[in-house]
């Protein structure tokens, strides 16, 4: 159910959505894979003539005893990112913001701000839970100084930024939160970047993004950062040489991390932009590449969604 079977170039792989696990494999064992798949047949050692394949496939749930243990395990892994002690809230404090990216869902940005009367029901809303995971960004400053006076709480602060507005101010703010991670968004190199992500007084956004994740990196080597690059079909070309790049500045920083987002569509209509996006199959190709071609291993973080991806060299 949760096993994909594919065949790029003369080349045949199985992947499995549970495990996230890519394997490539003979085309014989396609065919005896597809088969059984299609006529929804268990599969047994002896029909693939191989015990250590079969034993591969069954660890990384390619192969089960039935579609009921495959539903189990995914009710598990759902199951076990939920906890009932735990609240886990994304706040939104403005729809507003100083970039104007297209693909962004704050492209019909607006000038609102999270009122005192918001932030004071959610303050009210967290009181009933014992334990509480916030993500936030702006504004947080007035919501946590009123969530510090609930008692027996315990909180831990995560934010995603563009990084364009880290000041000192803000890291001192940060350090006293005990800000945990934070996740900051690149869309290329500096002339691609630039393009997308720009104000009406700054045009080299993306040296002073820099500039800011290297302030933050010193003043806060405490804080997890998450450097996510937003790639589509038009920038994609440029993702090794900022790769590269960013691994070589930040190298000795084992909390600083690199994150790839596919940016893909998630309207059934149809738009001369949806070209430049990523759909599965080329998502699928793209990872194939980045590994044999240069040795760097993808790995799916979860969240929020299937479309961020970890990276590092295997080798």
């Amino acid at each position: 159910m949760y096993t994909f079977l594919f065949e790029i170039d003369s080349k045949f792989y199985a992947y499995n959505t549970l495990s996230n696990a890519l394997i490539e494999i003979a085309e014989d064992t396609y065919k005896i894979l597809l088969v059984n798949k299609n006529r929804h047949t268990p599969l047994q050692e002896k029909d693939l003539g191989c015990d250590e394949l079969y034993q591969t496939l069954k660890e990384n749930h390619m192969i089960t005893e039935n579609d009921r243990d495959e539903f189990l395990l995914y009710k598990s892994i759902i199951l076990a990112g939920r906890s009932i002690n735990i609240l886990n809230l994304t706040i939104a404090p403005t729809m507003d913001c100083n970039y104007s990216c297209s693909y962004c869902f704050e492209n019909c940005k607006r000038n609102i701000y999270m009122t005192e009367k918001v932030i004071s029901s959610i303050i009210k809303f967290i009181e009933q839970y014992e334990n509480i995971k916030i993500l936030g960004i702006k504004q947080i400053e007035s919501l946590y100084r009123k969530m510090i006076l609930i008692p027996d709480k315990n909180y831990s602060f995560s934010i995603i930024s563009n990084g364009f507005l880290i000041s000192p101010d803000i890291i001192k703010l940060f350090k006293e939160m005990k800000l945990q991670h934070i996740q900051i968004t690149l869309d290329g190199l500096k002339e691609t970047h630039n393009k997308i992500k720009f104000t009406k007084n700054e045009n080299d956004t993306f040296s002073r993004t820099i500039k800011n994740i290297d302030l933050l990196a010193s003043s806060a080597p405490e804080i997890r950062i998450s450097i996510r690059v937003n790639m589509n079909k038009e920038n994609s070309s440029e993702f090794i040489t900022l790769y590269s790049f960013i691994l070589q500045r930040y190298k000795s920083n084992p909390l600083i991390e690199f994150i790839l987002l596919f940016i893909t569509s998630t309207s059934s209509k149809s738009s001369s932009s949806c070209s430049l996006l990523f759909n599965r199959q080329e998502k699928s190709e793209f990872i194939q590449q980045l590994y044999y071609d240069r040795g760097i291993v993808t790995n799916l973080c979860g969240y929020p969604d299937s479309s961020f991806y970890r990276m590092f060299y295997s080798k």
